[in-house]
């Protein structure tokens, strides 16, 4: 049986992922991709600033990843408004990475690639953004929609969106309390989230650093209906042999220096990792 596997923000983190990859089996010894999994990344594969060289890193990774969601990170190289979703270190991005996503994507929409640079997807009954869609967002696009629903109707957002231009709040509000699918922060997502009015999600973007009450392999509300994924510093993975009724969850062994300074390359254990799958659903 085919496992689903959603993985995490991984910000370029190169021996951090091919660790967790070779952890989760999807990388064999050779360093090739194994058979038997579906792949879903949601965000902020690359960080495109603080002075990182991310082209080897994509080129490498892409061919890992069958469902490639976008980031903030990625966000100003699409959206027709970048100057209202720059972020700090952007300007010291990656040229090359930059043009390499923008080429992507480009192919994507004239091949009408639903799985590349797409702002959601669902697995089962789990929605699967960046940051998360809000209960207010919900009440705008209709309480009570499944999330393979809901995940339509963002992706014919974007498309409009980038070909018309619409200046789409869903998208390009920043606010960490009530910003939109790649912004805000899973501490506001997760307030008034009920199980029996709000549809089931998987998020990043939020560091667990920002909220260590409930740091993995907590459930992110009471209802167990929000699971967030984004490790600073190390990467994680959500894995699902059922359609999302049941998920493990497994982080890398190792994490990179990760602070305000954008420090890179240090390499070193983290203790708190997840070595042993652990159920969460």
């Amino acid at each position: 049986m085919s496992k689903t596997v959603v993985f995490g923000d991984m910000h370029n983190r190169d021996y951090i992922v091919r660790d967790l990859f070779r952890q989760i089996g999807l990388m064999d010894d050779e360093g090739n991709r194994a058979e038997g999994f579906h792949t879903i990344q949601l965000g902020d594969l690359l960080s495109l600033g603080y002075g990182e060289q991310e082209a080897e890193f994509l080129k490498w990774v892409r061919p890992f990843i069958d469902v490639q969601l976008i980031g903030n990170h990625e966000l100003p190289v699409f959206t027709p408004y970048p100057e209202n979703v720059l972020f700090w270190g952007w300007d010291d991005r990656d040229r090359v990475a930059e043009q390499m996503v923008r080429s992507e994507h480009r192919v994507a929409r004239m091949h009408d690639d639903p799985n590349l640079w797409v702002p959601a997807t669902h697995v089962g009954d789990w929605l699967i953004t960046h940051a998360g869609l809000s209960v207010q967002g919900q009440k705008e696009l209709g309480i009570g929609k499944t999330a393979k629903e809901y995940a339509t109707i963002l992706n014919e957002m974007w498309t409009e969106h980038i070909t018309e231009r619409t200046a789409e709040p869903i998208f390009l509000s920043a606010a960490q309390h009530v910003g939109g699918i790649f912004w805000i922060r899973l501490e506001y997502l997760r307030a008034g989230y009920r199980k029996d009015v709000h549809v089931p999600q998987i998020v990043g973007h939020t560091g667990f650093d920002h909220n260590q009450k409930f740091a993995p392999p907590a459930l992110q509300n009471r209802d167990g209906n929000l699971i967030g994924i984004d490790t600073p510093g190390s990467c994680c993975a959500l894995i699902t042999e059922d359609g999302g009724k049941t998920w493990d969850m497994v982080t890398s062994r190792y994490e990179t220096s990760y602070g305000d300074n954008r420090e890179r390359g240090k390499v070193f254990e983290w203790k708190n990792a997840t070595k042993v799958p652990t159920k969460l659903v």
